[in-house]
């Protein structure tokens, strides 16, 4: 059945009260719902005569049986958006919904509206299947009133602004927005929001317990802007905490589907998740939501203290690894604090510290991830899209804290960890974390948290091609298997350990009786910018399963990259000639003779000023009789190189105030090989001899073989005495 509101009265025919208890008198066939419409003239005394918004002022709660407030108790849908000149939301960000019914609570602090079942409100009847769309709910001011009371299952709250004026920007509401349940009296099964563009509600209050605070199982919370404006560009509203899951089953906060994120902020925490009684919040999803963030995701308000607050609860998934499941968080304090011995949480493919494209530094004002008391969990994963990105923030990116037999473990697998301020993670005793890593110890006794589990130490990396291969040792627990996992970042932390900024791969090893365990050589491909290579070590249980992971290792730099050498003889009266060195694919042949003592000389370029520890022939035959550094530019002076070989030249401990490492320059060595394809012919004869006489130039040098200034039949000779011989591979 309908029933129209047709006046703001707060009584009588054609007034909301009444159209209430119409409804509550005349159940609905099973399975269908009444039906309150709205088509209030807009000449009404409480209509404003400028934006025809019709305001009901109520003096008594609605649905009021004797000394009960009985709320409603038959399924109805309530419908504002039927007061002509109506209209739900359109956008897909920002909310341009037209409310024409404004309804504001009595000054006794009743519910405004409230949905009942005989469980929670003790009547008989049941109002589950509601829906209540369209409304712009206020409360008495001074007087706290909930907006929404969901007492019933199954219901809706869709569609309106609650504790916002009709103007989307000005908080009307000292109270909490939307109630599911009471304690143990749980709802079941409540959407609030949805996927839809007109399934927003926009959600804000001065005062109370929550804008959402649920005592009720698989609660869907969806698609909605809690605390901002309309518009989602502006943060308003002074009330502390945006979502309170206290009790409740299966709920969900977001979802990975279009349309589902929400925006969220408060003065205290975006999200709190459990903490109110033992193992009383469970299975609690937070997926896609944009929390302490505008509605595009771009630009943090910093209103919110933390983002995601997790107490004691059982089974918390923050995030997830499919495609619109991550979380955008940044806040004032801690992204996602943890505390109260909460088990089972996993964290996965969440942007923290960052915008919605994990680019842009953003932040939160402590920790990225902050975890204290007894608790389990993972932070990333093994597989595709379980990492997260935790960037930018201004103290430690993870902090794990406890003291020894706290229990405390956690798998940190897989994520881009960097640009924190501190270290990437750290194993501390208490708080937000210490700003020093954590020393290894033989054997690893030692207990706290994750057991201050030993990281790796790297003993060599070399760089080439666009690959790092290193080498390292493991010593931890004996004999047990670990995962270890390699990371290559744009810096490192003073401290001398790194952070981890792109995953480069995993091993596993399992360490001896007497505790040590090495690995390598191992090669991965690094991104050319991430010049600083770490390793992090995770326990593995008898099951094979990650339980504690150490705090990054110390990192080992990419060196400075030349940006050119060369081979460079001097020909005589004829001047000096280059043949260059590429440092990457093909390589470059000096073709010239060495003279008695087969001496060259390698000059090598970097882009800034360089310091160089040493240099030495590293592979082939030859020695390095003295090198020298101006500036940017390194001279290797060689003696006793031989023919027919490939050798290298590695500059040890080059630094250029930001890099610092090994480079090798590498040179084949085939005299008479001309025009330089790595073998001497009869091509190279007939080269040599058509320049027999021509002066030296760029264009000829090669075929001056013994390099002193003249092109001859002694030049022919040399190469002719070569003919047959090839660079070996």
């Amino acid at each position: 059945m309908t029933f129209t509101v047709t006046n703001t009265n707060d009584s009588g025919a054609g007034s909301l009260r009444h159209a209430v208890t119409d409804s509550n008198n005349n159940p609905p066939p099973q399975n269908m719902t009444n039906l309150i419409a709205f088509n209030i003239p807009s000449n009404d005394p409480g209509c404003d005569p400028a934006t025809h918004v019709c305001t009901i002022t109520l003096t008594d709660c609605l649905g009021r049986l004797g000394n009960f407030c009985t709320g409603l108790n038959q399924p109805v849908i309530i419908d504002g958006y039927t007061q002509p000149g109506a209209s739900p939301n359109t956008l897909a960000i920002g909310d341009n919904a037209v409310m024409k019914i404004k309804i504001i609570g009595d000054p006794t602090g009743d519910r405004v509206i409230q949905l009942c079942s005989p469980a929670v409100c003790g009547l008989p009847n049941d109002s589950s299947g509601s829906t209540i769309r369209g409304l712009c709910l206020a409360s008495n001011p001074g007087f706290h009133n909930t907006l929404v009371f969901v007492g019933s299952n199954n219901d809706v709250v869709t569609g309106n602004f609650l504790g916002v004026d009709t103007d989307g920007a000005t908080v009307v509401s000292d109270g909490t927005p939307v109630q599911v349940g009471n304690g143990s009296l749980f709802a079941n099964g409540t959407t609030i929001g949805g996927t839809s563009p007109s399934a927003r509600n926009v959600i804000v209050s001065n005062g109370g317990f929550a804008l959402i605070l649920n005592d009720g199982d698989a609660t869907a919370v969806q698609g909605n802007y809690l605390g901002t404006n309309a518009a989602g560009t502006a943060a308003i509203g002074s009330l502390a905490t945006g979502i309170d899951v206290e009790e409740g089953t299966g709920v969900t906060i977001g979802g990975s589907v279009s349309g589902a994120d929400n925006v969220i902020n408060a003065p205290g925490n975006g999200v709190s998740i459990g903490g109110v009684c033992f193992n009383c919040a469970v299975n609690t999803a937070v997926q896609g939501n944009l929390i302490g963030m505008d509605a595009t995701g771009t630009v943090a308000f910093y209103a919110l203290f933390n983002g995601v607050q997790i107490g004691q609860s059982i089974n918390t998934t923050i995030g997830g690894s499919t495609l619109g499941a991550a979380n955008i968080i940044n806040a004032r304090a801690t992204g996602i604090p943890i505390g109260g011995s909460p088990t089972g949480v996993i964290i996965q493919g969440n942007k923290i510290g960052t915008d919605i494209t994990g680019t842009m530094p953003l932040g939160n004002g402590n920790c990225g991830i902050s975890i204290s008391l007894t608790s389990n969990g993972t932070i990333g994963g093994v597989n595709p899209g379980e990492g997260n990105i935790i960037a930018f923030n201004a103290l430690n990116g993870v902090s794990i804290a406890g003291f020894a037999n706290d229990n405390t473990a956690w798998a940190i697998l897989g994520n881009s960890i960097h640009n924190n301020a501190r270290l990437g993670i750290t194993l501390a005793t208490s708080g937000c974390g210490a700003d020093n890593p954590t020393p290894n110890d033989h054997c690893d006794p030692d207990g706290g948290a994750n057991d201050l589990q030993n990281y790796p130490v790297i003993t060599s990396a070399s760089f080439s091609n666009g690959n790092v291969v290193l080498s390292g040792t493991l010593d931890s627990t004996s004999n047990t298997t670990f995962r270890l996992e390699f990371f290559s970042s744009a810096q490192g932390d003073p401290s001398g350990n790194g952070e981890g900024q792109t995953f480069l791969g995993a091993m596993n090893v399992t360490t001896s009786g007497d505790c040590n365990a090495s690995f390598g050589p191992l090669t991965f491909p690094i991104p050319d910018s991430q010049p600083f290579i770490t390793a992090t070590a995770t326990r593995l249980d008898a099951m094979g399963n990650p339980i504690e992971t150490s705090e990054f290792s110390a990192f080992f730099y990419h060196p400075p990259i030349p940006t050119g050498a060369v081979s460079r003889k001097t020909h005589g009266g004829a001047g000096t000639f280059d043949i260059n060195l590429p440092l990457t694919g093909n390589v470059g042949i000096e073709c010239r003779s060495g003279g008695a003592t087969n001496d060259y000389q390698m000059i090598i370029n970097f882009a800034t000023s360089v310091t160089v520890g040493s240099a030495s022939v590293s592979s082939g035959t030859g020695s390095v009789s003295g090198f020298s550094v101006s500036g940017s530019q390194v001279t290797v002076n060689l003696t006793g190189v031989t023919n027919v070989q490939r050798i290298a030249v590695t500059l040890f401990n080059v630094n250029d105030g930001t890099n610092r490492g090994n480079v090798p320059v590498p040179m084949g060595m085939l005299i008479g090989d001309v025009n330089g394809n790595a073998s001497v012919n009869a091509t190279d004869v007939a080269q040599t001899k058509s320049q027999v006489g021509q002066p030296v130039g760029m264009s000829n040098f090669r075929e001056d073989v013994n390099a002193n200034g003249t092109i001859s039949a002694t030049d022919v000779a040399i190469v002719k005495s070569d003919v047959g011989t090839s660079l070996p591979p």
